[in-house]
Parts: C-alpha cells; structure tokens; sequence
C-alpha cells in the first residue's frame, strides 16, 4: 500500500508579501512521525532499480534512518511559467538498531554530516533517479556518488549512497504563485557505501 499524504503527511504553504517575494520563505511543517519513534529501516529493497545499483566492488558501511522535509520554492521558468524549484533537504540521521540515536542531518548539496563534523557532499550532476514503487506522492529513489567531503571522521570513507524506501516529500502537483514555499514531510532510508 503506498504511503503518503494520507498518513500524517502535511505540506505547509507558506506565500511572501509582494517587497520580499525574491526571497524563499521556508515554512516548515510538523512532521507527524514523532521524535521518540523507534528508527525506520526496513530490509534493503531486493527490487532495486539496476541503475541506482552500487559500483562494483563497494561493500554497505551504513543504513540511516532519516526524516525531515523536502523544500520547494515556486518561481518563474525562463518560459515565463511558473513552477515548484529543485526540492531542498532538511533531515534528521538515526541509526537504524538498537537505539535510534541521532547520527547526523542532511541538508542540501546534497550534503550529509555527521556529528563528528565529517561530510559527505554528493554529485549533483552524476545522481541517478527512479520513481518510488510505492506511488508519485514519494520523493524518487537515488544514487549519489561522492563528489567531495572529509578526510577523517565517520563519513571519510563513503563513496556512494542510496536513497530507497522513501515516504512522503513530493511537491504539490498544484499551480503555484512566484513568492511561495512549501516544506513536505518526508522520511527515506540512506545507504552508505565504501571500497573495502
């Protein structure tokens, strides 16, 4: 059964006043998964889309846990039309077992940070997409190789993620006003990859 909007999923709109329309203004929605709810992180996908498959050789090193909001800003295209932007993250990182402990966020990039200080920032021009199985609600299924990040610290030695299992977070399918934001509540699971 596909998950989404239908099961706590909010989006908050948020509209500009017309002196500060070129900025984005973020409203945030309440995510309605409940801070103290154990970690998500469901078995690995065996459906996996061959081209979100990792490299050859690289071996899993995590599975996070992540929920946060995908943020969209509504501007004008260079047709004229308007529409929603490219989606910003903002994601709390949980291990998966035994506790659930906050590990790091995702921020926009993409960016993903441990608590030690160590990045990971991804590839935005080599990520590769496939729609979530579970319905055009979900934000799409990722592979994101490395395009930067630290030389030490939790994250140094990741190579390539993944993002599956995804629940929420797509923008409105709705026309929209140049001057609006909306922030959907999403959650996913993010895959860590490294050379052996």
């Amino acid at each position: 059964m596909a998950r989404g909007p239908g099961r706590g999923y909010h989006a908050a709109v948020s509209t500009a006043p017309s002196f500060v329309s070129a900025a984005v203004v973020v409203a945030l929605a309440a995510v309605a998964l409940g801070d103290s709810a154990p970690a998500r992180c469901p078995a690995i996908p065996a459906a996996l889309p061959a081209k979100l498959a990792a490299p050859r050789g690289l071996r899993l090193a995590l599975q996070l846990s992540a929920s946060g909001t995908q943020t969209y800003a509504c501007q004008r295209g260079s047709g004229g039309a308007a529409g929603w932007s490219a989606a910003v993250p903002s994601a709390e990182l949980r291990r998966c077992e035994p506790t659930g402990a906050v590990v790091g966020k995702h921020s926009a990039g993409p960016t993903w940070t441990w608590t030690d200080g160590s990045r990971f920032v991804g590839d935005k021009a080599a990520v590769r997409s496939a729609p979530s199985p579970e319905g055009p609600q979900n934000v799409a299924w990722l592979a994101v190789p490395r395009k930067e990040g630290s030389r030490s610290g939790a994250l140094a030695p990741m190579v390539f993620v993944q993002r599956v299992d995804t629940a929420g977070g797509a923008p409105p399918s709705t026309a929209c006003t140049p001057g609006q934001s909306v922030s959907v509540p999403y959650r996913a699971v993010y895959l860590f990859y490294e050379r052996p």
